[in-house]
């Protein structure tokens, strides 16, 4: 390798990554332009999340199998090498200039070298040119009206009226509020609605790149099944409910996700206290859903009976109480209202970290109490469930008395 393979590296290093960020403009122009897409950009950014997110575990699920399938490297290599460089010929197809790119450096050496890396600055320069036009052109035409919100106008007759404006209770309301900006905004549905959703997702993924575990997965069933293992089923089912709920976030961010809107609360004809529960609610309601879809792959997985199931969903609902109203103290004790953008909101927010951190170092401690204590394991998860009972009383009374005082003194 003489010099002009280091020169020839570092000209590549420069430019390899200007061609794909120059196309992936020009299909976002295009896009703009064209089409009225822009203006759900809310919607995109949920669907393109959530496509990254699938593609991250297929990628990850692919990867473990490929592991575990005994191949060493020298066969992974040969794999991507093999068929007259394969790999790099579906990468050209995909990116103009990649055969040229490699050839370069494969052939630094000589002329063939030279040409290639001639060819390649050409092809680079084409797509920035193209990529210049484009701009120029479209760009302006089509980011006009793109900060606008889309919206259905129609008219409402009386019956319509009395429909959108019917009368609710507080709380109910409040609520469904939550709900709505969670689902409604990109980056609060991936961090806190999705997390619900990612678990069972996480439990399965074993089962489909190793299919012996599924095997040896279904020998638990009549294990289960006994009834001298529901004592451990509950404490399991508690501890899962604590831990779902305190790494979805929603309720150790509520009063932070606020921002400088924090006021509105202030105003609204409803207390401090309401507001403050049904923050909570929110949180609760989808802790029980990510419960939920935990069981549904558990029953996919295996035949439970419904009684099993309920005393599953039913166990779990303290700890969810107990993460929900903790994480709603932790934040409004400590609010982060000063932000730009929704992600410091809820990914730099410290009162996040602290609520996950006292889930997990809860439900290692239990899971440890439950293993290493030489006590009746029915008794034991029957005194753990009045115990986190008691404690969610506490809290709740916290929540309305301490938690409504901090949440007067909060200024934005």
């Amino acid at each position: 390798m003489g010099a002009i393979y280091y020169v020839y590296s570092v000209i590549l290093f420069l430019t390899i990554p200007i061609i794909p960020l120059s196309m992936a403009s020009i299909l976002n122009i295009l896009i703009m332009r064209f089409t009225n897409m822009g203006n759900h950009k809310d919607l995109l950014k949920i669907i393109g999340g959530i496509l990254a997110m699938v593609l991250a575990i297929v990628f990850n699920m692919k990867m473990q199998k490929l592991g575990t399938s005994g191949m060493n490297q020298q066969q992974i290599l040969n794999m991507l090498s093999e068929g007259n460089n394969s790999l790099v010929g579906i990468s050209s197809k995909v990116f103009p200039g990649v055969s040229e790119a490699v050839k370069a450096i494969v052939f630094s050496g000589s002329f063939v070298g030279l040409k290639n890396i001639i060819l390649f600055l050409i092809i680079t320069l084409c797509t920035l040119f193209i990529f210049l036009i484009a701009g120029e052109k479209l760009y302006f035409k089509g980011v006009i009206g793109i900060s606008e919100a889309p919206s259905a106008r129609r008219k409402l007759n009386n019956k319509d009226l009395q429909k959108v404006s019917r009368k609710s209770s507080p709380i109910k309301s409040l609520v469904g509020k939550e709900l709505k900006i969670l689902f409604r905004t990109p980056i609060y549905f991936m961090n806190c609605i999705i997390m619900n959703f990612l678990w069972p997702v996480f439990l399965l993924i074993p089962f489909f790149t190793e299919p012996e575990v599924f095997k040896n997965f279904k020998r638990l069933v009549p294990v289960i099944n006994d009834t001298k293992w529901i004592g451990i089923i509950i404490i399991i089912s508690l501890a899962a409910g604590i831990f779902i709920t305190s790494s979805n976030l929603i309720t150790s961010t509520a009063i932070s996700r606020e921002g400088s809107n924090l006021f509105v609360s202030k105003y609204i004809a409803v207390g401090y206290d309401v507001q403050l529960i049904a923050k909570v609610l929110s949180g609760a309601i989808m802790g029980m859903v990510g419960i939920l879809a935990m069981l549904l792959v558990i029953l996919f997985l295996m035949k439970l009976p419904l009684y099993m199931i309920l005393i599953v969903f039913v166990s779990s609902i303290p700890g969810i109480l107990f993460s929900a109203m903790l994480g709603i103290i932790i934040d409004v004790a400590f609010p982060k209202l000063n932000w730009d953008n929704e992600v410091k909101a809820v990914k730099q927010n410290f009162n996040g970290f602290i609520a996950i951190m006292v889930g997990i170092g809860v439900s290692v401690l239990m899971a440890i109490a439950a293993i290493n204590l030489n006590f009746d394991k029915f008794v034991m998860s029957i005194i753990a469930i009045l115990l986190f009972l008691i404690i969610d009383c506490i809290l709740y009374k916290i929540i309305v008395t301490k938690g409504v005082s901090l949440f007067r003194n909060i200024e934005v």
